[in-house]
């Protein structure tokens, strides 16, 4: 149930002592917008990409309590979550990072048959960058709470940077998802 996956997520966010937490934190935050959009009836499948955050999280989980041995990209980030010199953006982006380029394409491959293939799977896709783009001035107001430097950044350009990094990142991993076809 995603309602367990988001409070584990959280948990995992309390429970961290160093930057740790930070993606975590987002994450819960995330998934929740992901779980009100599914009951909102804004995915084509909604149960279905139920299931699928909640595989998606699974692989985080996994690799940040211990279940598993966590791949290179994980251990990467447990490796500086202490370092203070980084930014908590450098923080979030490396957890994204990891959990981007190597979670989600391996809860594709498990889970792209049950919606006859990755193209079955685009509209929610594109619903999902839907509600990234509408959650990430929660995003950024938060960090901004703690990193000023957030919001000078955000600003720049009317937010356009932003919003085409979001767009420029949504096409890459539209094009490298359908070569797994």
């Amino acid at each position: 149930m995603l309602d367990d996956t988001i409070d584990a997520l959280r948990g995992v966010a309390l429970d961290a002592d160093d930057a740790s937490g930070y993606f975590p934190a987002m994450y819960a935050r995330v998934t929740d917008r992901i779980r009100d959009a599914a009951t909102a009836g804004r995915f084509d499948d909604g149960a279905g990409m139920a299931r699928f955050a909640e595989a998606f999280a699974e692989w985080y989980l996994r690799a940040m309590t211990g279940t598993t041995t966590p791949p290179g990209c994980w251990q990467a980030c447990r490796n500086v979550a202490d370092d203070g010199r980084l930014l908590i953006v450098q923080h979030l982006l490396a957890g994204i990072n990891a959990h981007v380029n190597h979670d989600l394409p391996q809860v594709v491959i498990q889970l792209a048959a049950d919606r006859d293939g990755i193209g079955g799977m685009r509209a929610d896709f594109d619903a999902v960058n839907d509600v990234l783009s509408e959650t990430m001035p929660d995003v950024l107001r938060d960090l901004g709470r703690v990193s000023a430097w957030v919001n000078i950044a955000a600003s720049r350009g009317g937010g356009r940077v932003f919003h085409f990094s979001l767009e420029a990142a949504r096409a890459q991993a539209w094009r490298s998802a359908v070569r797994l076809e």
